[in-house]
């Protein structure tokens, strides 16, 4: 038993010894992993301090590429700006002249020496690049004038695909760019007017007389003035010869057919009687522009109303499609009440003319009903500046039809 009792203090003092050591052992490790741990902290504050200087070497870098890039000149930007003709090539070049003299303004530029010793040439560079888009808009807009030029396709195809010459005068050269302008507002206003003037012709020509003055219910040779102004009164103030009145009792005999067409009397002459009947002559309110526009161009008579209309949809077609050009090349939709300020004015004397000798109260009242329509529908073509046009008609035909 004693034996037994000292193998087993022996394996004890074995224990205690794989004890110590693995003590020993642990304490080892555990400094180390103290070590690990301050380098850790100190690799963590290190890759911060990297972070922070990358991305402020990232921010100098992109700015100082911007300085270097707005502040550059290289020899071809200038080759192609001084001798070079206006083209796509030229177009590249120009945009990248437009970036630099845009940033040459700016606070990056700042007071920087190179930046100062830049603006020199950059202005010489923008004084020839104005002096040459001037030229070459100047002789594209000439040759919208030419005779049997198609001017629309010209702006379409050919100048839309410069606008930027013209974003560049406009921030750059705003002298050169009014001067522009107002060349191509003159050309233009001139090119309409010549349309216009030989439209209004070919409506004169083809002017249909519905009624004259004998169809008139009440003549100035049978009756004194205050007759007269007596009988329209009453006319006037009836409730079936209102204009509400009117146009509902002209509706109502659209589809009868006893009043389809236009009578004829005995031998061939129109009775009194039928000057008043609307018949189809109401289709024309319903009938689209470019419709009556065909209507009006076509080498035949027909009536007031008709080409009234069709002279409308002409200008206001016109207007739209020039506001759409001179909005995407000029960047301005100030433009075009000078440029159609001319052609309005010759619509306007030649609509006055017929308006004055119009006998017919149906063609008025048609021709107030459709400027009445075409005027609805400016704002949603954005064509505010024909709304004085369209006003002045309504003051020539209301007078006209009371």
């Amino acid at each position: 038993e004693s034996e037994n009792l000292a193998q087993l203090h022996m394996k004890i003092r074995s224990c205690d010894e794989v004890l110590g050591n693995m003590q020993d052992l642990l304490g080892t490790f555990q400094g180390n992993l103290g070590k690990v741990s301050a380098e850790i902290k100190t690799l963590q504050e290190r890759a911060g301090k990297l972070s922070v200087k990358a991305k402020n070497r990232k921010l100098v870098d992109g700015k100082l590429s911007r300085f270097v890039d707005g502040a550059g000149v290289p020899p071809a930007l200038i080759e192609t700006i001084t001798e070079a003709d206006v083209n796509d090539n030229y177009m590249e070049y120009l945009l990248m002249l437009r970036r630099k003299c845009t940033f040459i303004e700016t606070s990056e530029a700042g007071n920087a020496a190179s930046a100062q010793e830049l603006k020199p040439v950059l202005e010489k560079l923008r004084l020839k690049a104005a002096d040459g888009i001037r030229t070459f808009l100047l002789t594209k807009i000439f040759s919208l004038a030419r005779p049997k030029t198609n001017f629309q396709i010209l702006q379409q195809s050919v100048l839309l695909k410069f606008k930027h010459l013209a974003q560049f005068l406009k921030e750059h050269a705003p002298t050169v760019y009014a001067e522009v302008q107002d060349q191509y507002i003159q050309t233009m206003s001139d090119i309409y007017l010549t349309h216009f003037r030989a439209h209004v012709r070919h409506m004169a020509r083809s002017q249909a007389e519905v009624m004259s003055a004998s169809d008139t219910i009440v003549q100035a040779d049978d009756v004194g003035q205050s007759a007269q102004s007596s009988s329209f009164s009453n006319l006037w103030s009836s409730p079936s010869l209102s204009v509400g009145g009117m146009m509902s009792a002209m509706g109502g005999m659209v589809g009868s057919p006893a009043h389809a067409g236009t009578p004829t009397g005995v031998g061939g002459e129109k009775p009194k009687e039928a000057v008043f009947i609307l018949g189809s002559r109401i289709k024309l309110l319903s009938e689209d522009g470019g419709t009556v526009l065909m209507q009006s161009t076509a080498d035949q008579k027909r009536r007031l109303e008709v080409s009234f209309k069709g002279a409308l949809a002409l200008l206001v077609s016109t207007a739209a499609s020039e506001q759409g050009f001179i909005r995407d090349f000029f960047g301005s939709t100030q433009m075009l009440s000078h440029i159609f300020k001319p052609s309005v004015h010759a619509i306007a004397e030649h609509l006055k003319t017929q308006v004055e000798g119009c006998f017919d109260p149906l063609s008025l009242l048609l021709m107030i009903r459709s400027a009445q329509d075409v005027g609805a529908s400016l704002a949603e073509r954005q064509l505010a500046d024909l709304q004085r046009f369209m006003d002045m008609l309504a003051m020539l035909l209301w007078p006209r039809f009371k």
